[in-house]
């Protein structure tokens, strides 16, 4: 029995790929930076690489060892989409320098994410998760069985652009 907020951040992989081929022209190959030791991040890394196929993209598997800018460029790949764990929440701002040097575009699922200087970041709207989950510890206080409440999912959703991060790339955002 397992309860609380989920962030519905592999379900919304296909909607930011969406956004990144309306923002960048001629848009043809994506990096995923995921972790392959977190089967979660695994999980959430791969649907967002068979999303990006389907939208006829190329999305090269990146090797661990080569997960760096210049592996991006290599693979001319335009964006980089880093699917949020410990480790890549841990270094957002170093995976957005890194990829900014090589002009790449990066998106993430947190407004953390554009606040770092990546293009954008679209996902669940965190304070409006925190808000509902305190809702859930009251219910919980007065007697409800954690088992009982079913996951909740987002009501609010978020997308932020960083104009400055636009105007680096030559991205014009409609």
């Amino acid at each position: 029995s397992v309860t609380g907020n989920a962030t519905f951040g592999e379900e919304m992989s296909a909607k930011r790929i969406e956004f990144l081929r309306e923002t960048i022209p001629g848009l043809s190959g994506i990096g995923v930076l995921h972790g392959a030791a977190d089967p979660t991040s695994d999980a959430w890394g791969r649907l967002t690489e068979a999303s990006a196929r389907a939208q006829g993209l190329r999305a090269p598997p990146l090797p661990p060892a080569s997960r760096d800018g210049a592996a991006l460029g290599a693979e001319r790949a335009q964006a980089l989409v880093v699917v949020r764990d410990f480790l890549t929440s841990s270094m957002i701002r170093d995976i957005v320098a890194t990829a900014m040097a090589e002009r790449i575009a990066v998106i993430g699922d947190l407004a953390r994410f554009a606040e770092a200087g990546a293009l954008f970041s679209y996902g669940a709207y965190v304070p409006d998760l925190f808000r509902r989950a305190a809702s859930y510890v009251v219910r919980i206080l007065r007697g409800e069985k954690p088992g009982d409440l079913p996951v909740q999912l987002p009501t609010a959703i978020e997308f932020v652009v960083n104009l400055v991060t636009a105007r680096a790339l030559g991205v014009a955002v409609p």
